[in-house]
């Protein structure tokens, strides 16, 4: 797990680490990461568009993983 104060700085250091997964809440984040990153998954609560093949989303990570 890793954070990052800004938004900018998150999207940079995600693509620097090129992840197989990356979780986060901000769309415009899974859509500027959708080319470089395997697999993404997007919690929001309300569902959001799929933007690409490899983004997944769920309204959160219980939900995503079957745990509740």
């Amino acid at each position: 797990v890793l954070f990052c104060s800004t938004e900018i700085g998150r999207t940079s250091f995600v693509r620097q680490l090129e992840p197989d997964w990356h979780i986060d809440t901000n769309p415009e984040i899974v859509s500027q990461l959708a080319r470089f990153i395997k697999y993404q998954l997007h919690i929001s609560p309300n569902r959001p568009e799929r933007s690409a093949a490899n983004v997944f989303s769920s309204p959160s990570l219980e939900q995503f993983f079957g745990c509740v």
